[in-house]
């Protein structure tokens, strides 16, 4: 038996998809999308990118994040800035 984050996995538990850490990963760039922190949602919408960079709705969260960004210009202005004005939207 596994304890995990105080939840016991018997071995018989099917292991989670792959599909399950990036919808996760989606989440989480949401999340600090919502509560301001751009820099932060753009490194975790990247790193869904990276593991499925075909899929359309993790593009449209990307987009999502700039739009925020551009009205909250001091911020997008930040991130561009830190990756040397490279942004990979396509």
């Amino acid at each position: 038996m596994i304890v995990m984050f105080g939840c016991c996995l018997s071995e018989s538990t099917p292991p989670e998809p792959p599909s399950t850490l990036l919808w996760a990963t989606v989440l989480a760039a949401q999340h600090f999308d919502a509560v301001g922190n751009y820099v932060k949602a753009l490194e975790y919408i990247d790193e869904a990118l990276h593991h499925t960079p075909t899929d359309v709705q993790i593009y449209m969260t990307k987009a999502k994040i700039f739009k925020v960004q551009q009205e909250c210009g001091h911020e997008f202005i930040f991130f561009l800035k830190k990756t040397g004005g490279k942004c990979t939207i396509v």
